[in-house]
């Protein structure tokens, strides 16, 4: 059931395109609260445009260098939000929002998409936007010499760019029609729920007029990326790499200046974050807190609670299929967990078994967790007649450390209770992942982020290659066929539902808890700071209202 564990009435209400959510820093201007007349004669707190607004994050980005984030991951994303613009930017509920493109059309073959650019769009040093540029990025991350992390997920979809993301020599479909009129052609039919948010939302213009002359082996060596031209809300200032940067309003962003002056991103051990918050050096921290801290921010008068209604970040347990290929085994381990107990122990998470978003059209409410233990204990019995599975043996149980542990106990007594001896066996999750490819790992306990495109688990569920759980079966490719060449919204929906209950019995992959989102920042960046898209990089700070604190 898609219950909260945790949860007190603040809520926050939905506002825009992102949270503020790394916001951060307290650092103040030094100026006086003043107070400014409205027209209805009462007063409001005055805009501190002085102010130096802090951040704090977990984990350091990678770089500065678009197209380079995959090492650095949501951290590199969010730091990119910042500095660097996207054509578009997805909410978390898959809506698409334009940023640097005002509009965008798809053509009816769905094989091409035209953007029309904002045609105030500018560089940090004042030169235009345009679709040049964007064209010219394709050209640079696609050249075979140019080595970059995120080369084989972004541009491969295009004609003339193969599956690793090179250019293979034929003319390359992205072409600037005119200034402000961008066109992508790609190789097959395109879906908007798909496309966007795993290709096009990662499409960033590069400023050709500044390396225009380096060469693509040399891209990630450019001078330009230690102190880089950007096209963000915010402009780059000064680095200490791995601990802090630190960036300027754009007082000439097309969607409005930032009303704030300086932007510091700290990086901060996660369980100093609520102290830093109350002590007024940080104004918004990232990654999202732990029930504790943000229980400790409670009622704290200058620091606003958000608990966010959506559970994105799941708890699986992938078995490797080459070990049990049956699926009884996975259908008797899906109905064995007691989710609840399970929540209960996370204390900030919902029992799941769909693989879909539930913000997003496509979730359907009636795919529920079932815990039968008995079901589940006749399952496995007759899997265990039919040779599928030897019960005298232990099953070993892989988790990394920390709360996938804590579940690995739980999990153990509930498959215990149905037959299984269970072994656990703590290791570093870049060891699991490696078993399951060489097939010593056969069950571990896998974290991830819920996404709005409904075909995300796509690559891990794919029979086209090797995946970290060897699934056999053309199921799941097949959906992904079929939804991609839907000809409506509607028939997408209804695959995608049809899609969560041929799971119910297929169970590739057993989703079993959610947890929430939970952050806290001070008000001073304004009144209603939405966050459920911070994972996104979605950062709107130009449309922070920044009163001055009393």
């Amino acid at each position: 059931m898609n219950k909260r564990f945790f949860k007190k009435a603040l809520s926050i209400g939905l506002t825009a395109v992102l949270a503020a959510s790394l916001l951060a820093g307290c650092g103040g201007s030094g100026s006086s609260a003043s107070t400014a007349s409205t027209a209805s004669g009462s007063t409001a707190a005055a805009v501190d445009s002085d102010a130096v607004v802090t951040m704090a994050i977990g984990s350091a980005w990678a770089d500065l260098t678009p197209y380079n984030a995959a090492s650095g991951g949501y951290y590199s994303q969010l730091v990119f939000g910042l500095l660097y613009d996207r054509l578009v930017y997805i909410d978390d509920a898959g809506n698409i929002t334009p940023r640097n493109a005002d509009s965008w059309e798809v053509s009816e073959d769905k094989k091409s998409i035209t953007f029309h650019l904002n045609e105030n769009a500018k560089w940090s040093d004042g030169e235009p936007v345009t679709a040049n540029d964007y064209v010219f990025a394709v050209k640079m991350i696609s050249d075979p010499a140019c080595v970059v992390n995120q080369k084989a997920a972004t541009y491969s979809i295009l004609t003339g760019v193969d599956g690793s993301g090179n250019a293979d020599g034929t003319p390359i479909g992205a072409e600037a029609i005119d200034d402000y009129t961008l066109k992508y052609t790609f190789d097959d039919v395109i879906n908007e729920a798909v496309t966007f948010p795993s290709y096009i939302y990662l499409y960033q213009a590069l400023p050709e007029h500044v390396l225009k002359d380096t060469a693509p082996a040399d891209y990630l060596a450019s001078p330009n990326w230690s102190a880089p031209v950007c096209n963000g809300p915010l402009t780059f200032e000064s680095t200490i790499p791995g601990s802090e940067l630190v960036m300027t309003a754009n007082k000439d962003y097309y969607l409005g200046a930032p009303k704030f002056a300086k932007f510091k991103i700290q990086v901060m051990a996660t369980t100093n974050m609520a102290s830093a918050i109350i002590a007024g050096d940080v104004d918004l921290a990232y990654p999202p807190m732990s029930v504790d801290d943000i229980t400790s921010l409670e009622g704290i008068d200058g620091i606003k609670v958000v608990h966010l209604d959506v559970p994105t970040q799941p708890y699986m347990i992938m078995v490797n299929q080459t070990v049990y290929p049956d699926k009884r085994i996975r259908q008797a381990i899906d109905k064995a967990l007691d989710r609840d107990a399970i929540g209960a122990m996370l204390q900030n998470a919902a029992s799941i078994e769909s693989p879909i978003l539930s913000s997003t059209k496509y979730f359907d409410s009636a795919v529920t967790p079932t815990y039968d233990p008995d079901a589940a204990k006749a399952i496995l019995q007759e899997a265990a007649a039919d040779g599928a599975i030897d019960l005298s043996k232990p099953i070993t149980l892989c988790t990394p450390p920390g709360s996938r542990e804590k579940c690995a106990s739980i999990i153990q007594q509930n498959l215990q209770a149905i037959g299984m001896t269970v072994n656990i066996q703590v290791e570093e999750a870049a060891t699991m992942f490696a078993g399951f490819y060489d097939g010593t790992t056969g069950i571990g306990l896998v974290n991830m982020t819920m996404q709005s495109n409904p075909m995300y688990l796509r690559n891990m569920l794919t029979n086209d290659a090797a995946t970290f759980i060897n699934n056999p079966s053309d199921i799941w490719d097949e959906y992904y066929t079929r939804f991609m060449q839907a000809t409506s919204d509607e028939e997408g929906i209804a695959i995608v539902k049809e899609m969560q209950q041929t799971w119910l019995d297929e169970v590739p992959i057993i989703f079993y808890a959610a947890t929430y989102e939970d952050y806290a920042y001070n008000t001073r960046l304004g009144d209603d700071i939405s966050m459920e898209d911070i994972g996104l990089g979605n950062l709107p700070v130009w449309q922070w209202s920044m009163t001055q604190a009393g």
